[in-house]
């Protein structure tokens, strides 16, 4: 299990999937792969869900290098939170 730590918030991941906790330790956004295809689940902070759902960009269309793409964008847009590389799932495979 690796972890580290961006803008307060936990980011931990085992080689198959990542999870991205904030401070006060709830979920704000996990990647994991289901099958051949990566689910993508980025939720808003848990003082704010309720006010017109908890999605900022919830998909399961994706795979591969744009899944995590989309996800390493998606958690900085939304929670100002950098996931470094070194949390990349092993079954991203990077074009040549």
């Amino acid at each position: 299990m690796r972890e580290t730590i961006s803008n307060g918030c936990q980011i931990m991941s085992d080689g198959t999937r990542v999870w991205v906790n904030g401070s006060d330790g709830a979920s704000l956004a996990r990647l994991g792969r289901f099958g051949r295809v990566a689910m993508i689940d980025v939720h808003k902070p848990l003082r704010e869900q309720g006010r017109g759902g908890e999605c900022l960009d919830c998909r399961g269309d994706l795979d591969g290098p744009l899944a995590w793409r989309c996800f390493v964008d998606s958690v900085k847009l939304h929670h100002n939170v950098r996931v470094g590389e070194e949390h990349r799932p092993s079954w991203v495979i990077t074009p040549p």
